[in-house]
């Protein structure tokens, strides 16, 4: 198993164009400031009014870690569970569908690090990490970098870390949302950019280390000294971000879950070859018990070709704790934050389901996963299906109500 540890050496990592005069403004999203959660905060959902209380991650530790009580079924009771109904209730404190923000105003910061455990596979410029980290407000990481980086900052942590990888030359600003989300109930969610171009890409094995130098950093950095927890990282790819996520799961131990959007792997377009494996081929390397969710459109054949689709990553899997969404009507750039690029559009079509419903659903699951196998309120594999099996009951009585849960929709399968 890789195990590279990135070396600290003087200015292997930077302050993205951070002058003096924007330092701790606009320009580091107002990260200097702190809200703790309240009780009595709500959010609204703007799509169908419903008001939800914003809990304390605190208080959902305590009141989901008492027990699932009935109604909830293994992955190896069979390969179709049945979902539905409002799921779990500890104490009054429900599990929640995650279509609203989470209870944390959410901070940002830009910076840019070297990946050190790259070279001399990639040389240059093609070192350079562009990272983009969201944050609960909590972590004070704008005045820490005001004050040159040299100090641990922040409370109320540690915070699980979370990685997403983007597409094939899809800027990670299309993934921002995704981010925010994440960081809105507590984790530290790392957007990240490469220096690449089409005459230009950094291959797949290289990609994947990519995603272990922003691991290793991020538990060496100073900036959030003992506000990270690294030891379970939580992974999130989609396309080929997808494949690039598994290949850092299947070399790294310190990878606690996965998540797959219409993950894509080695094909006829972007055949098996030297730096590029494929991922599918080397998951018998992963933990049989490494919690791996995928998120799949049933409208991307016309640009994935189906013997590297989702649905391969599914069949593929040796993990017990694996679960597959089916969006029948989903494009595979639906998936973006924004309206995809008229060349996206061209080579993948879109479905007839609305952009939103995709993103919230994806965005909704990528959490709850989250809070089920990364959290700790489960202190089993039994406790962490049950966990999420509650919360797709919410998803799906949520999609009911925009109107939008038609038979056959959105399809959920655990593993057998």
């Amino acid at each position: 198993r890789h195990q590279a540890r990135a070396k600290r050496t003087p200015g292997a990592s930077m302050v993205s164009v951070l002058s003096p005069s924007r330092c701790g403004s606009r320009a580091l999203d107002g990260g200097l400031g702190r809200r703790p959660p309240s009780k009595e905060s709500t959010s609204r959902n703007g799509d169908h009014g419903v008001r939800a209380h914003a809990v304390p991650r605190r208080s959902l530790l305590a009141g989901l870690g008492l027990g699932l009580g009935g109604g909830v079924e293994s992955p190896s009771m069979g390969s179709q569970i049945a979902l539905g109904g409002k799921g779990n209730r500890c104490d009054g404190i429900a599990s929640t569908s995650y279509f609203d923000q989470g209870p944390y105003k959410v901070g940002n910061v830009k910076l840019e690090h070297t990946c050190s455990i790259c070279f001399p596979k990639v040389v240059g410029d093609q070192l350079i990490i562009r990272a983009h980290i969201f944050y609960p407000q909590t972590l004070r990481v704008a005045r820490a970098l005001e004050r040159g980086g040299c100090e641990a900052v922040g409370r109320g942590g540690p915070w699980p870390l979370a990685v997403i990888s983007s597409g094939f030359l899809v800027g990670s600003d299309q993934y921002r949302a995704y981010a925010e989300r994440l960081a809105s109930y507590g984790y530290v969610a790392v957007l990240y950019d490469k220096v690449e171009n089409i005459n230009s890409t950094i291959n797949d094995e290289v990609s994947s280390l990519f995603v272990t130098e922003i691991i290793n950093w991020c538990s060496a950095s100073p900036i959030f000294q003992g506000n990270l927890k690294t030891e379970e990282v939580y992974l999130i790819g989609h396309s080929r971000g997808g494949k690039v996520s598994l290949l850092a799961a299947e070399a790294d131990d310190r990878v606690g879950a996965v998540l797959l959007l219409d993950p894509v792997d080695s094909n006829s377009y972007a055949p098996e070859g030297p730096g590029y494996p494929s991922a599918i081929r080397q998951m018998e390397r992963l933990s049989r018990g490494l919690p791996i969710a995928i998120v799949g459109g049933g409208r991307s054949g016309d640009c994935i070709p189906q013997s590297s689709n989702y649905e391969r990553f599914f069949e593929g899997s040796p993990s017990s704790l694996t679960l597959e969404l089916s969006i029948r009507d989903a494009g595979h750039f639906q998936f973006l934050g924004g309206r995809p690029s008229m060349m996206q559009a061209a080579v993948c079509s879109a479905g007839k389901i609305q952009n939103e419903t995709v993103r919230d659903l994806s965005r909704a699951v990528m959490v709850a996963w989250a809070e089920s196998m990364v959290s700790g309120r489960a202190s089993s594999d039994r406790k962490r299906v049950g966990l999420m099996n509650a919360s797709i009951g919410e998803m799906k009585e949520v999609l009911a109500d925009r109107g939008v849960a038609q038979e056959g929709a959105f399809e959920f399968r655990w593993k057998a």
